[in-house]
């Protein structure tokens, strides 16, 4: 026997209630151990932090826990509502996760433990399974959105798949959007990291933005000694404010293994790519590659359905899938490493680093990433793309330097 609609929807209601019930038992805890955390911190009370912290960790578990119970125990809201059923399930846990790190914070206590290391596991990999959950979402709502539509309007089925399909592709790119938008804020999440305090080096970041024309974001870095990949790594756009503001990462190794110079041509570059709006021609050039896509698939459907023979129609609607999906991808590939290059000489021949400084840094960082060619601690050779690249930067340079030396020459001679 089929459940009533009326039931459905009450059946989610009631998934909603039960979460919000949670989510405020949370809030409710959580404002009176603030309350007792700010005694701490006046020192009106004598605690052990670790103790404390342990009180913290235990209660997020079983808010936790309450809400997989919530969520598995409704079987009718998830088979009827799958989306929205995951998404008050995953709300719950970032809002109360938010409600835990807020009160981790305040009470400013480090946890080196094993037990301690786990938990800080355990929560990154809660946040990104929640990036990335959402991030599915954004794409399965677009694609059914579209689906939706072209049979709501009485499009044939064929149109409607391929509207299906490139309402992911536009869900990809809008997930895509508004995740880097977030990303300062989910970096902060996932991984262990600190404000940078040391003034020496807060002062060139700032001296590098400041050159530019920018303001300096925040800055952070990874509070790990031992990190696979080495890197700096600006998040955000760059008028983004408070958890969309635009931030700054690099890794301890990072900052220790560079000499000034070295570390202000790779900050220098991060800024480049700013100053040459490269993510806003990104997504313009990601959604141009989309609106194409539609326009030259919705002429070849339309040829297959009223112009081409019927063998020849089969083959197109095979081809028009992986085409509608590929050539965005493809595009954006194609953009990203011809800004790369871009970015290498703008920071080189604009922003006034020396092409030595520059390769000796990217040199160190394939050293510190163990991608060196001959793996030595020299510093002598990089990657095999790192030497390709150097070696494409300097022709360029020397043929702008030949061709200004040129143009001087020319305009000495009519000078004369």
């Amino acid at each position: 026997m089929t459940p009533s609609v009326e039931f459905l929807d009450r059946a989610i209601f009631v998934t909603g209630i039960l979460s919000a019930i949670g989510i405020t038992a949370v809030a409710l805890w959580g404002s009176y151990f603030e309350a007792h955390l700010e005694k701490i911190s006046k020192g009106e009370e004598k605690v052990e932090k670790a103790q404390e912290l342990g009180r913290i960790r235990v209660i997020g578990f079983f808010a936790f826990v309450f809400q997989v119970i919530v969520f598995f125990s409704n079987s009718n809201a998830r088979k009827t509502h799958p989306m929205l059923t995951v998404v008050i399930f995953f709300a719950a846990l970032l809002i109360q996760g938010q409600i835990q790190n807020k009160l981790e914070k305040k009470l400013d206590y480090k946890d080196d433990s094993s037990q301690g290391q786990a938990a800080a596991a355990v929560k990154s990999l809660v946040w990104l399974g929640a990036s990335i959950v959402g991030y599915l979402l954004t794409v399965y709502a677009c694609s059914l959105g579209l689906y939706f539509l072209s049979q709501t309007i009485g499009l044939e089925k064929e149109i409607s798949g391929l509207a299906a399909l490139l309402g992911a592709v536009v869900g990809l790119f809008l997930g895509f959007i508004f995740f880097f938008a977030l990303s300062p804020y989910f970096m902060r999440k996932t991984l262990p990291v600190k404000i940078l305090a040391e003034e020496k080096t807060l002062v060139l970041i700032r001296s590098c933005f400041e050159k530019a024309g920018f303001s300096c974001p925040d800055v952070y870095f990874v509070d790990v000694d031992k990190i696979s990949n080495n890197n700096v790594l600006l998040a955000g756009f760059r008028r983004g404010n408070g958890i969309f503001k635009q931030s700054l990462f690099l890794t301890k190794p990072f900052i220790n293994g560079l000499t000034e110079k070295e570390l202000e041509a790779i900050i220098l570059r991060e800024v480049s790519h700013s100053a040459l709006n490269h993510i806003k021609k990104r997504l313009f050039v990601g959604v141009s590659a989309v609106i194409l896509t539609v326009v030259l698939s919705s002429v070849l459907v339309a040829l297959s359905l009223f112009v081409f023979p019927p063998a020849m129609s089969s083959l197109v609607r095979l081809v028009i899938p992986v085409f509608a999906f590929i050539a965005p991808f493809l595009t954006i590939k194609n953009t990203i490493r011809k800004q790369e290059a871009e970015a290498d000489y703008y920071v080189a021949a604009q922003l006034g680093i020396s092409l030595a400084a520059f390769a000796s840094a990217l040199r160190k960082i394939d050293n510190l990433n163990q991608a060196s060619l001959l793996h030595e601690s020299d510093n002598s050779v990089g990657s095999f793309q790192t030497e390709k690249r150097i070696v494409l930067l300097r022709q360029r340079l020397d043929e702008t330097a030949s061709t200004e030396k040129k143009t001087e020459q020319d305009d000495f001679k009519k000078a004369a």
